[in-house]
């Protein structure tokens, strides 16, 4: 059986009362495997034995020493050892691979979690730009949050973003940089990329370098993105694009610019950059690769920028609920 380490890692989170829905969800949908529980008990069982031994985390070496002792002790009267074929050692000697590495993430959970705090940064009344312990840079998008360990870059290069980032990374073949999102894993390949966590997508645009997008559910799934493409991860399953815009810092600079771009990217654009819903209809989205957009906005309300875009492709622009959507204009 092949050592899953992100599902032995949300296990840990389970168990300590830690695991965030997304992961809880990850967690049940694994279980559904009669393997998987067999596994799953497995790892709860040295769990609370772990407990017995470290009720607060105080390891004690001898203790636990003396212990093991007790148990390997063979009475002088006792019958003669029963021969075990090679075979059985074998699937001993795998069993105790399995438990000894289990067992190993577990204590190094508790101690990581009891001794290194984390340090949290939320752009809550704008943009803000954070310079990282290793001299990479991340742009944060108002009402975006990444979090890490203050031991940042001594052992590993990982953070937690929710919502969405630019980041410039120092690249260190030694240390890789890993984003964690609530559903994929990114890891730099020597980069620069936006990473937008959002709802039931995640996606990453790739401005330089390369960059690495795995699934969170099965890190199995997983593609390299190279300069100008991007991705978007749904329901476990990626789709792969080129990037057709400059607007990949729309939201920095305050500006979006269409050079003979289809409409359906310019779409893509304004809903991101808005934060509403902008939609084709059926009929519009069928040739939207063919209706070809040349304009730009800057610092125009959301408002200004639909009767332009209704004034360049004679499309209807109207509200349905918190939606907007683009249909043909209605023949009279």
């Amino acid at each position: 059986m092949e050592r899953n380490e992100l599902i032995e890692y949300i296990i840990i989170r389970h168990l300590n009362n830690e695991a965030s829905p997304e992961e809880e969800a990850t967690l049940n949908e694994w279980l559904k495997s009669d393997e998987n529980k067999e596994e799953y008990s497995t790892i709860v069982k040295i769990w609370n034995d772990t407990a017995v031994i470290i009720p607060e985390q105080n390891f004690d070496t001898n203790a636990a020493w003396q212990s093991v002792e007790k148990k390997i002790q063979i009475p002088l009267d006792s019958p003669p050892a029963r021969l075990i074929p090679l075979l059985s050692w074998k699937k001993i000697a795998v069993a105790a691979a399995v438990l000894l590495t289990i067992t190993t993430s577990i204590l190094f959970y508790l101690n990581r979690n009891k001794e290194v705090p984390l340090q949290n940064i939320l752009a809550t009344q704008s943009n803000q730009h954070v310079l990282l312990p290793d001299g990479s840079e991340v742009l944060l998008r108002k009402g975006s949050e990444i979090s890490y360990a203050n031991d940042f870059d001594i052992e590993e290069r990982k953070l937690r973003l929710k919502g969405e980032a630019y980041f410039e990374i120092k690249h260190n073949e030694g240390k890789p940089f890993r984003i964690v999102t609530n559903k994929s894993i990114i890891e730099d390949l020597g980069t620069s990329f936006l990473v937008r966590s959002a709802g039931v997508t995640e996606q990453v645009m790739v401005n330089a370098g390369k960059v690495k997008f795995i699934s969170l559910a099965d890190t199995t799934k997983n593609i390299i993105l190279s300069k100008g493409q991007k991705a978007i991860l749904t329901d476990n399953d990626f789709t792969v694009d080129s990037i057709r815009t400059n607007n990949i810092l729309a939201w920095q600079n305050k500006k979006l610019v269409f050079e003979n771009t289809p409409l359906k990217h310019v779409v893509e654009d304004l809903s991101n950059f808005y934060q509403v819903d902008i939609l084709l209809s059926p009929e519009i989205s069928k040739s939207s690769e063919q209706i070809i957009i040349n304009t730009r906005f800057e610092q125009q309300d959301l408002q200004q920028v639909l009767n332009e875009l209704q004034l360049i492709t004679g499309l209807t622009i109207k509200k349905e609920g918190d939606k907007i959507i683009l249909s043909p204009k209605q023949k009279q």
